[in-house]
């Protein structure tokens, strides 16, 4: 990968390369399941595919259709409904009820009016599903420490039970809570009670057949740490008016259309892929870790940038750069750069490229493992200001890259394929004052880069270590333009195409994330880059003064072989939603003492 050191020394257009570098994915494959699944009906084609007889709702505002339409949010209810054929829908959820027997809203008050419905037999391919807890919690937590909600709670499940929910051809979901304390309206000091309130569904789901939780938890949490793996740009302030772009939550305590659309997805999962693990591991830890594995490989993913996820099959489109306000989290961050590389960042101007791309995430094909291929376009542009007594020079350019990539596992390995071209415009700028004159260069230049990387990924749920070896070679030009001095005469300019073959090795390191009391985590990662030049062709010069048309002066400039060993180290804190603590080391080992930074930055959110 492109080290913020090299585009420091190579060309600003080395930026854009760094910015579309190749986008992962992982290949994924599901088992029949040993479990009968009593969902799975045959069609009139004979093929077999998932069908909902009667679904039974019973919830709070994240399930309520009414409340989620006030907000014109997606309902995970009506999602599900549309991804799996579901005959019939009775959605008893009210927004504002709790699992206690609070008043008209409670779970066991739903049960009552299903019953007043005659609806209280359930049928062969029959789903219940009871989502809540949420305003048991609340936003402080409970003051019973959540006595009344699981005595009311397990009454209700036992009342299901008793309906036929949990038989043998039918099943009752139990949801267990995402973490609710990472919310913007809701305490951090209500987490041990979301940790022990889903312990609790573990454990009744685990006493009783055809009773599964369905681990929220688990995979809003891959979401929360990793959001850009899942087209999130925002997941810890509401943004009402991106919710359904790549704003987790729609207000303080609700997510938006998206976090609906995860809801929906998880659901629709263990019914499907997920059904026989789901219907034989105990819920908990063992079904957790298989949840989040799975969740890795893909069945929540939008967009993919990282070894362990893939897309869906087809046509992604994907935003590149920092779209919110919140850039620490952003798809660039997360996509285009590595842990050695982000404790560096000051070491070059430029911003952030922006940009998007287009991917083909394909089926199984001759490497037996999905790949993606797909354009990327992306720009962006720097401006420098330099300023002495008697002279003011501003620098700015503007790059676009076009890339073609494609990205594919093969056993444990993942290489990636890129050409790209590149196109810059410059513009130089200098004033001096005393003699009240001003000059404005203009100039363009290209690149053409190949580059072959191959990674490596490993780890375990402490670490991830990813070693990587890559091979790039570019070609440089930059067209003839005319440049003005404040002192001289005009001078046109006319250069060879440079050359350039590069090798690079390093590893990757990301630490699981240490979480400390009051939910507070402490995130650290690292990585060493080294690059060098192979070879570096030489760039002649021809120079013509506007006063002398026919004098041309030729130059030729040797160019050094660049060697670089980049080390970067970051850590930072979450101490609470709105504060956040971040430390980073950067330096090229070829040359600490010129090169070698430190950053503090605390970042307080209104």
């Amino acid at each position: 990968m492109y080290s913020p050191e090299r585009i420091a020394r190579f060309t600003p257009l080395a930026a854009s390369v760094f910015a579309a570098l190749a986008l992962m994915g992982c290949a994924s494959s599901s088992k029949e399941a040993a479990v009968p699944n009593p969902f799975l009906a045959t069609t009139a084609s004979k093929s077999t595919e998932p069908h909902i007889h009667e679904l039974r709702v019973f919830g709070d505002s994240y399930s309520d259709l009414n409340f989620t339409n006030s907000r014109r949010t997606g309902n995970w209810v009506q999602n599900l409904r549309g991804a799996i054929g579901t005959d019939i829908v009775d959605n008893y959820a009210i927004g504002g009820a709790r699992a206690a027997d609070a008043n008209y809203k409670s779970f066991n008050r739903q049960i009552d009016t299903m019953v007043a419905r005659n609806n209280n037999v359930v049928a062969d391919s029959d789903l219940t599903i009871v989502y809540l807890g949420h305003n048991d919690i609340n936003k402080a937590g409970s003051p019973d420490n959540l006595t009344g909600a699981r005595r009311s709670y397990t009454q209700g499940v036992d009342r299901l039970i008793s309906m036929g929910a949990a038989n043998t051809n039918s099943r009752l979901f139990l949801t267990q809570l995402h973490d609710w304390s990472r919310n913007p309206g809701i305490q951090s000091s209500t987490h041990p009670q979301v940790v022990a309130w889903n312990n609790y569904i573990a454990g009744l789901a685990n006493a009783h057949e055809n009773v599964i939780a369905v681990d929220m938890y688990t995979a809003f949490e891959r979401v929360f740490e990793n959001p850009g793996a899942f087209g999130f740009t925002n997941v810890k302030t509401p943004d009402s008016t991106r919710s359904a772009i790549d704003a987790l939550f729609n207000d303080t305590t609700h997510f938006g259309s998206r976090g609906q659309q995860i809801i929906s997805r998880v659901y629709e999962h263990y019914l499907t892929r997920g059904w026989n693990w789901a219907n034989t591991l105990s819920a908990g830890a063992s079904s957790a870790t298989r949840l989040g594995s799975e969740v890795d490989r893909g069945i929540l993913s939008y967009a993919s940038q990282s070894p362990g996820h893939t897309m869906a099959q087809g046509f992604n489109l994907i935003p590149i750069g920092a779209l919110g306000d919140n850039s620490s989290s952003s798809v660039a961050s997360n996509r285009f750069t590595t842990p050695a590389s982000q404790g560096v960042t000051n070491m070059t101007s430029g911003s952030a490229p922006k940009g998007i791309a287009l991917n083909f995430a394909g089926g199984s094909g001759v490497f037996g493992t999905p790949g993606n291929f797909g354009f990327a376009y992306t720009r962006n542009g720097s401006e420098q200001g330099l300023a002495s007594s008697d002279e003011r020079l501003l620098q700015k350019f503007n790059a676009s890259a076009s890339t073609l990539y494609w990205h594919q596992p093969v056993s444990d390995f993942l290489f990636t394929t890129q050409v790209s071209n590149l196109r810059l415009d410059f513009e130089n700028n200098a004033r001096d004052e005393l003699l009240n004159r001003n000059v404005v260069n203009n100039g363009t230049g290209s690149t053409w880069s190949f580059e072959q990387k191959i990674r490596r990924p490993m780890g375990n749920e402490f670490l991830n270590f990813t070693p990587w070896v890559s091979f790039a070679a570019q070609s440089h030009k930059l067209d003839p333009y005319w440049a003005q001095t404040l002192y001289t005469t005009a001078t046109y300019y006319n250069s060879s195409t440079a050359n350039d073959l590069y090798s690079g090795i390093g590893f990757d390191l990301q630490f699981a994330p240490v979480r400390l009391s009051s939910g507070r985590k402490l995130n650290f990662s690292g990585g060493i880059n080294h690059s060098e030049s192979l070879r570096r062709s030489s760039v002649a010069v021809a120079m013509t003064e506007a006063n002398q048309s026919g004098l041309t002066q030729r130059e030729t400039i040797l160019r050094p072989n660049v060697r670089s060993t980049l080390l970067g180290l970051n850590a930072s804190l979450d101490y609470s939603k709105k504060v956040n603590f971040s430390a980073s080391y950067g330096a090229d080992l070829q040359s600490v003492s010129d090169t070698q930074q430190i950053n503090l930055l605390a970042n307080l959110r209104f």
